[in-house]
């Protein structure tokens, strides 16, 4: 229903994410189930609409300053934790 038919593995690609709890859904004996709930959910996760800007706040004292380890992965954190 939401996954489009060129996929070649859609249904495995679903399947693997229903079981990570990535998404949510139920299963009913060996197949997996969905409320029209979920599946909106999953659209909504899964969409590419853009965001709408964020509006200034009106003092910027009130951030905190971004950091270089903002963008990094955890594993990256980690290492650079075990470094120093």
């Amino acid at each position: 229903m939401v996954l489009p038919p060129e996929w070649r593995d859609g249904k495995r690609w679903l399947t693997r994410r229903l079981n990570a709890g990535e998404i949510h859904g139920y299963k009913v004996g060996r197949v997996w189930r969905m409320t029209a709930a979920d599946v909106e959910a999953l659209i909504a996760r899964y969409s590419n609409t853009v965001n709408q800007p964020k509006l200034a706040t009106a003092d910027p004292a009130d951030e905190s300053p971004a950091s270089f380890l903002d963008g990094l992965s955890p594993r990256s954190r980690r290492r650079l934790q075990r470094l120093t």
